[in-house]
């Protein structure tokens, strides 16, 4: 997966609908967190898996106290840490190529997180690493911590997302509610909720144009 994403880092945030996708999520994680659209969150710790080249990271790192975010694509990060000298002076913004899956990993400093954010990534996980993952994110949050997890909706127009030459990089086309609420259940996360968020449209390979609908997957873990 991270061979093709190097190829595209650097015309990553050149495309509308993936600069579109990273702000409307924006949108509802100030949404459904005022406190970091408030300036209320400066004590916290977020952590994002999945950051590409930072289109959600560079809003929300200058908002709290320390901001990691991972990736497995070396030129996502490598775009990610050339917008660095560009934040707010006094932001803590932490790029880390790397699969996360323990979360005893030494890059993670021995922090506990208030927020882990997870955009567009579940579709890309395999069906036996699904409950790994969704553990590993319910570990690495402080006590009252909670993950927002964003990704399409599964549907009978959902393969229309991907063009059919980047299939094989996608578990799944879309996700299903029901699926996500029991997983992040599973994986001991507390006030489970799963709603729709936003549409995004989007140009499809056949010429169309089609409104997506995303998922919000909430969880808390406990006090």
């Amino acid at each position: 997966m991270s061979n093709r994403f190097d190829e595209e880092a650097a015309q990553w945030d050149s495309n509308p609908t993936t600069v579109e996708s990273s702000n409307l999520f924006y949108k509802t994680i100030c949404t459904k967190l005022p406190a970091l659209s408030q300036g209320e969150s400066k004590k916290q710790k977020a952590l994002e898996i999945g950051c590409g080249t930072g289109l959600l990271s560079v809003q929300i790192a200058p908002q709290v106290q320390a901001y990691y975010a991972y990736d497995t694509s070396q030129g996502m990060i490598d775009v990610l840490k050339s917008k660095l000298p560009k934040l707010p002076h006094g932001t803590y913004l932490k790029p880390i190529k790397e699969l996360l899956v323990d979360p005893a990993s030494t890059s993670l400093d021995d922090q506990q997180f208030d927020y882990v954010f997870f955009h567009l990534t579940l579709h890309h996980i395999p069906d036996d690493s699904v409950d790994s993952t969704l553990k590993l994110l319910h570990d690495i949050l402080a006590p009252g911590g909670q993950v927002l997890i964003s990704d399409f909706e599964y549907s009978e127009e959902s393969e229309f997302f991907h063009p059919k030459a980047k299939h094989h990089d996608v578990e799944r086309h879309g996700i299903k509610r029901i699926d996500l609420e029991q997983d992040l259940k599973r994986a001991g996360f507390d006030r489970v909720s799963v709603e729709e968020s936003f549409k995004l449209p989007k140009a499809c390979e056949d010429g169309t144009t089609r409104d997506f609908p995303f998922l919000l997957g909430r969880g808390y873990k406990r006090v």
